[in-house]
This record gives structure tokens, C-alpha cells and sequence, in this order.
């Protein structure tokens, strides 16, 4: 018997270094646990074949080297994947509250191009007196104010398990129930709202301190079926929703303008609250391009108010403009700036002189609002 040489040695540890690169550079655990037992039963064969010829072999080496490139490719994957999922979770913490990334981290094939039928409750919101706020401040004192008021929006969003899609202008679109299901998507919507209305008026009282204008937010929700995931190319998409359901929102948001309410949510979203939050009812309106109207709500804390604005509110889709007159006028006696009354009530004269005709189901357009 005699050794190979130190410089067979070395290119037989050489050739194990190159077959376990390409062996395992691009790993698959199975395929490169599968190769590594193929590496090294040839190299076993190619020193029992030489031993039987009476040349030993240092084979402990080379297969150290398939085992130890085997491990690094592995822990490099690893770590790489675990990277990964770091940065998922550092980009989908800034749209969707905690839970959600760690069930998105854990199927990230719900990411896929595409979207699903789903039933959501969405929100838009959009900021009123922004344009004062530009006019008198520099881009700097605006993009400021701007992220602040973002920063707390976003926030609120997320701690009410919602997903905020995207950024409009000083406009917010976010939305509930999706990419997970919430049996509570409305609630969860409206209860979001109250609060970021809330965060607003501490935010309005921080730049009142520091001499900037006042601004104040609208806020329109709905709930609706519609097609929820990434819309896009297949190479930059966004995570969003398309229906008539998420159009209806947004217009609910700008119809906040007619009745000077904060928030307005439509019946849909409001007969899935079951009584858990007091709705005050506002209107019928109805959508241009669509035949069927649509019961607005508001938020409301006096009890009275809602019960006498929906007696006021039956009597008028009855035809009882006596009765209907009599409780508007008295929430105006209650509350001489309460718009959603005055705005009834002028309505109702204009009904009584002939000025106007009711529609069949008490209906008013929403674009002649």
C-alpha cells in the first residue's frame, strides 16, 4: 500500500470544494440532502477502488469539506430567508397592525397577483381646510403637518385591525376584513373612525399652539362586496379594492359637505353594528348611476337626538311634513348650528311650497347635494 500524494490529495479536496458548489448553491434542503449522500458515496467509491489498486486515499477530508459546504449552504438560507421575512415584516407593519404581518409572513402566497370576492368595510378620508393650510405655510410647514397627521391616522387604522392601502394627496383610503377575514370588519371601521376624529381634534389644538390653521377630516364607510388583492402588473402592483361598493365610500366621504357631519356610514355598514354604537340616521340618498338609495348614518352620543331624528325622519318619508317640521325644528332649538336638521327642514319647505317634488322612496341625488 502506498498514499496518494499531498498534491492528489489536495485536487481530490479541490474537486469535493467545486462539485459541493454547484451541488448546493441554489438550495433546495431534499435535492442538496439528496446530493450530499451522492457526493459522498462516489468519493467513497473512488477510494475503495483505489485501495483495492494499493493506493490509500485521505477520504476523511473531502468528505469534511461536502458535509461543511452542505451546513453553510444551508445556514446561509437560512439566514437569507430569515432576512426576508424581517423586511416583510418591516414593509407590511407600516399598512396592517402586527397580527396580521405574522399571518401574511406565514402564507405569503396570499400575496399572489390577483384578487378574491371578499366583503369588506372601506374608509376614505380626505382633509378640509388642507388648502389654507398650503396657501399660508411653506412645503416644508406642510409636509410636516401632513405626516403628522398621517403618522396618528395610520395609527389609530392599525390598532383597529385595518389596512391602510394608500396615501391620496392628504386623502386616506384604508379598509377592514381584508387580507384576513374579521367577522367585525364594520365595527371595527366605525370604531376606528370615532377615534381618529378624536386623535384630530388633539392634533388640531397642537397646531392651533403653534399658530397654523385649523384643519378637520370627513370620513365616509361603507360596507360591500368587492374584489380585494394585488392590483397591477406583474411587475409593480398594490395592494387595493375595486367594486361600486368602495366608489360609494368615497362619495360618502364628500357628501360629509351637505349635512356638516365628520363621519358618514352608509345603512349596510350600520345594520352590521347591531345597536353597539349610537347612529344618528341623516338622509336617503342615491348614487348617479345607480337606482337603488342609499341611508346614511352619522355617530351620535344623545340618544334623544337619534330616536327624534328617526321619528323626524319617518314622518318626512311618510309624507307627514307637520310632524316631520315640529321634531326638526326642535333639534334646531336644541342645537341652532345642528346642519343635519336646517338642512331637513329646508328641505321640507321647499316640498311644502312645490319647490321641489319627492322622489318616490324620499331619496335626494347625491351630486345635488
Amino acid at each position: 500500500m502506498r498514499p496518494l500524494s499531498l498534491l492528489g490529495n489536495l485536487a481530490l479536496q479541490a474537486l469535493a470544494a467545486l462539485l459541493a458548489f454547484f451541488a448546493f448553491r441554489r438550495w433546495r434542503p431534499i435535492v442538496g440532502g439528496a446530493a450530499l449522500l451522492v457526493l459522498g458515496a462516489a468519493f467513497a467509491a473512488v477510494a475503495w477502488y483505489l485501495f483495492l489498486h494499493g493506493t490509500w486515499i485521505a477520504l476523511a477530508a473531502p468528505l469534511t469539506i461536502i458535509a461543511a459546504a452542505y451546513l453553510a449552504f444551508g445556514l446561509r438560507s437560512y439566514l437569507g430567508e430569515s432576512a426576508r421575512k424581517r423586511e416583510m415584516q418591516r414593509a407590511f407593519s407600516r399598512y396592517v397592525s402586527p397580527q396580521v404581518v405574522d399571518q401574511i409572513v406565514a402564507n405569503p402566497e396570499r400575496l399572489a397577483l390577483g384578487g378574491e370576492r371578499r366583503e369588506i368595510t372601506v374608509m376614505f378620508t380626505d382633509l378640509r381646510g388642507f388648502t389654507k393650510l398650503s396657501e399660508k405655510s411653506s412645503p416644508e410647514v406642510v409636509s410636516k403637518v401632513l405626516i403628522r397627521h398621517f403618522s396618528a391616522m395610520t395609527d389609530v387604522i392599525l390598532a383597529k385591525q385595518g389596512t391602510v392601502v394608500q396615501f391620496i394627496g392628504d386623502a386616506i383610503m384604508a379598509f377592514w376584513g381584508a387580507p384576513l377575514d374579521d367577522r367585525e370588519h364594520a365595527l371595527h371601521a366605525v370604531e376606528a373612525a370615532i377615534a381618529m376624529q378624536e386623535s384630530m381634534a388633539t392634533l388640531r389644538a397642537e397646531l392651533e399652539a403653534e399658530g397654523l390653521p385649523h384643519i378637520y377630516m370627513r370620513v365616509g364607510v361603507n360596507t360591500c362586496e368587492a374584489i380585494v388583492g394585488n392590483m397591477g402588473s406583474t411587475t409593480r402592483f398594490a395592494y387595493t379594492a375595486m367594486g361600486d361598493g368602495i366608489n360609494l365610500g368615497a362619495r360618502l366621504e364628500g357628501a360629509n359637505k351637505a349635512y356638516g357631519t365628520e363621519i358618514l356610514a352608509s345603512g349596510e355598514t350600520v345594520a352590521k353594528l347591531r345597536g353597539r354604537i349610537l347612529m344618528r340616521r341623516v338622509d336617503r340618498v342615491l348614487v348617479s348611476g345607480k337606482t337603488e338609495a342609499v341611508d346614511v348614518f352619522t355617530p351620535a352620543v344623545d340618544p334623544d337626538l337619534v330616536d327624534a331624528t328617526a321619528a323626524a325622519f319617518a314622518a318626512y318619508l311618510r309624507g307627514d311634513w307637520r310632524e316631520a317640521t315640529d321634531l326638526y325644528d326642535r333639534m334646531c332649538e336644541w342645537n341652532p348650528d345642528d346642519r343635519i336638521a336646517t338642512s331637513m327642514r329646508a328641505r321640507i319647505v321647499e316640498l311644502r311650497e312645490g319647490a321641489a317634488q319627492m322622489s318616490q322612496d324620499g331619496s335626494v341625488a347625491l351630486d345635488k347635494l
